[in-house]
């Protein structure tokens, strides 16, 4: 009898090694092989590159290279390097040695594989610690009346309490608080018309549950003024693009969710279009996380978001949602917001009130892909759905 086994990681690969009866030496010196990465590089000089694929072959790995880069008539090609644990671990060494940027290089490769296969840093929410030993549940409060999910609650502070209770009850991880709607095609509000509606919300969600209050904002001066009130995360579609939003959180130090999303809601869904939306969107997270940390925000205050539904198309949601992994090598919490959303009625050709089925599907293989977080509307259903995910996974 012979089959393929699927390793999930190094301690998948040590359980199945000493199930052979290799003793523990064996299992120390074999797990690393047993672990195949594929990491892509960009815009690598083709000299360094050159060097790459010779060294990557010398250890058994290998190194994919553009045609033009061996031919020497292209300055910079992306290379997509093959190998396993092991392997990485002896290029490194061997690329602290060698000219082209490839020494810097090598500390680059050695966090974004030690990333990709750890879990992010615990996050303080208020007076909770989020350690991701698990998938946490945020629960949408919109005080909107115009939201896309049909579950706005305009203001009216008793249907807020009432189902913020609900939510406690079925086992709810945060609330995330909404004055303003970002469905496709939506005109803004402004600032005031947004305190009006956010900040009594939170000064009762605060007294009343013992569960940390995310404010979804752009505004700085409802960031702030949700703060003043006794929220404790600020999450931002706009990924801190704001002017001021940057130095205002790393000033309160609280954490923050940094989504993509390319436009605006008023022209987000007219026609968006990537070179490639996974690297792209990886792109942006790299540049702002870089930007909110000089800006003074701890990186393990960032939690990441790819915007599902924020300028993409059905294609672009499918691939975020199939590749969610591949972030994972900024080495950060992931936040998913699939409920409800547009791309679950295309391919269901269902309304939203009919897409609960829908958004369990993509929530479960969201987990499994790697999520921290899923954000969503219907908390009890949800809940147990991340259970049974969480044990799978």
């Amino acid at each position: 009898m012979m089959r393929v086994l699927e390793l999930n990681g190094l301690a998948d690969a040590r359980r199945e090694i000493k199930k052979v009866g290799a003793g523990e030496k064996g299992v120390d010196i074999m797990a690393h092989k047993a672990i195949h990465r594929v990491v892509r590089v960009s815009s690598v000089d083709v000299r360094a590159a050159g060097i790459l694929k010779q060294e990557m072959l010398s250890l058994g790995g290998e190194a994919a290279v553009s045609w033009g880069s061996l031919e020497r008539s292209a300055g910079e090609t992306d290379v997509l390097l093959m190998a396993t644990l092991k392997q990485y671990d002896l290029l490194k060494r061997k690329l602290l040695e060698q000219p082209f940027g490839l020494r810097e290089m090598a500390g680059e490769l050695d966090k974004v594989i030690s990333r990709y296969s750890s879990t992010p840093t615990p996050l303080t929410l208020g007076d909770g610690v989020f350690d991701w030993s698990r998938t946490y549940v945020m629960g949408v409060l919109n005080v909107t009346p115009d939201s896309f999910s049909g579950d706005g609650l305009s203001g009216d502070l008793d249907a807020v309490s009432d189902r913020a209770s609900l939510m406690v009850d079925s086992g709810v991880d945060f609330f995330d608080v909404g004055g303003e709607s970002t469905r496709p095609g939506s005109n803004p509000v402004s600032v005031k018309e947004e305190l009006e509606r956010v900040v009594p919300v939170i000064e009762l969600l605060v007294k009343k549950f013992n569960v940390p209050v995310s404010i979804d904002t752009y505004k700085v001066e409802v960031a702030e003024a949700a703060l003043k009130a006794g929220a404790c995360m600020v999450n931002d579609i706009y990924g801190l693009r704001s002017e001021g939003m940057a130095g205002l959180l790393a000033q309160w130090g609280v954490p923050v969710v940094l989504m993509h999303m390319q436009g605006t809601p008023k022209n987000m869904q007219g026609n968006p279009s990537y070179d490639s939306v996974v690297g792209d969107v990886y792109r942006f997270f790299s540049e702002q996380v870089e930007y909110a940390v000089d800006s003074g925000i701890k990186r393990e205050n960032i939690v990441l978001d790819p915007g599902i539904g924020f300028g993409k198309k059905l294609e672009h949601n499918l691939s975020l949602l199939r590749h969610l992994g591949d972030f994972r090598s900024l080495g950060l919490p992931l936040l998913v917001g699939v409920s409800r959303k547009s791309f679950i009625g295309e391919l269901l050709d269902l309304p939203v009130g009919e897409r609960l089925e829908g958004s369990l599907a993509a929530v479960s293989v969201s987990i499994a892909r790697g999520a921290d977080i899923v954000r969503v509307h219907d908390v009890g259903e949800t809940v147990r759905a991340v259970r049974v995910a969480d044990a799978l996974r």
